[in-house]
């Protein structure tokens, strides 16, 4: 999804700067899950995540309005504790949505996540 990709990529250059791509774990990391819905719309949820805590580096409600601007509607909430994020993957692996990972998922030795729904 090219603006997902223009989504991920400005959150990385905003909190990393233009090479972010060179840094060792190569940014943030996310988790997509992409149901179509029956009228032929896309919609997506997502799991965003850094070594350090997005909450405190990162205004989810700047990114709303950036997603708003690229793409539509979007709800950007902070996550609540580790359990919400399996409910949170189960239940689009469960509905045969796509679920996609980043690259670098896993090279992050803590990883702090946030939730976005669109």
């Amino acid at each position: 999804m090219k603006r997902w990709r223009l989504f991920t990529n400005e959150i990385n250059r905003t909190l990393y700067g233009r090479r972010w791509m060179n840094r060792q774990n190569g940014g943030i990391h996310w988790i997509t899950a992409t149901e179509r819905q029956k009228r032929g719309v896309v919609h997506l949820h997502a799991l965003l995540g850094d070594e350090r805590d997005l909450n405190e580096i990162a205004r989810r409600l700047s990114w709303m309005d950036y997603w708003g601007q690229i793409a539509g509607f979007a709800r950007i909430e902070a996550i609540r504790s580790d359990d919400a994020v399996v409910r949170y993957v189960t239940k689009y692996v469960t509905k045969d949505g796509e679920i996609d990972f980043s690259r670098n998922l896993g090279k992050s030795k803590q990883p702090q996540l946030f939730g976005f729904t669109r």
